[in-house]
């Protein structure tokens, strides 16, 4: 009986060079973070096309970057492998992270207060991602959500720096 093991590290070395070939050839791959509120969906959407962000791999969790400043264990390894696959598999070399107005996750009542603990994660989140991907750059939004909880009528995304 023959082994299998040549076999399967062919296809494995070939998988592995099927991907760095066609990553060369991808579009500009992004990863984004985002929150899960329903709220900002098509907005968020349009704003990615206008962008040119729109092949990114999508990272969404309650809060947005408060999961990965100063979540669970589990759920910040969740979000760093994910980031990992994104980075290695699909080649970003990019992490957009956001955050926005009136959100659930936070439940901070005061805007401009639930903007800076906002602001405070996403360096926090920022600092983590260069330390384990130190070439990817990062780009930082917060989103004002325009209207009521039933209706939101904009989103107005600021770049932070």
């Amino acid at each position: 009986m023959v082994p299998q093991e040549p076999l399967f590290l062919y296809s494995q070395i070939w998988y592995i060079w099927d991907i760095k070939i066609k990553r060369k050839n991808m579009h500009r791959v992004s990863t984004v973070i985002k929150c899960i509120d329903f709220r900002q969906n098509g907005f968020f959407k349009d704003w990615l096309k206008e962008n040119n962000w729109q092949e990114s791999d999508i990272i969404s969790v309650a809060g947005s970057v408060k999961e990965l400043a100063n979540g669970k264990q589990d759920v910040k390894d969740w979000i760093m492998n994910t980031i990992r696959i994104s980075h290695d598999i699909h080649g970003s070399r990019e992490v957009i992270l956001t955050s926005h107005s009136t959100c659930g996750a936070y439940a901070i009542e005061d805007e401009e207060e639930e903007k800076r603990v906002q602001l405070e994660d996403m360096a926090k989140a920022e600092a983590m991602i260069k330390e384990k991907f130190p070439d990817m750059e990062v780009k930082k939004y917060w989103l004002k959500l325009i209207g009521t909880h039933e209706k939101t009528d904009n989103v107005v995304f600021s770049e932070i720096n």
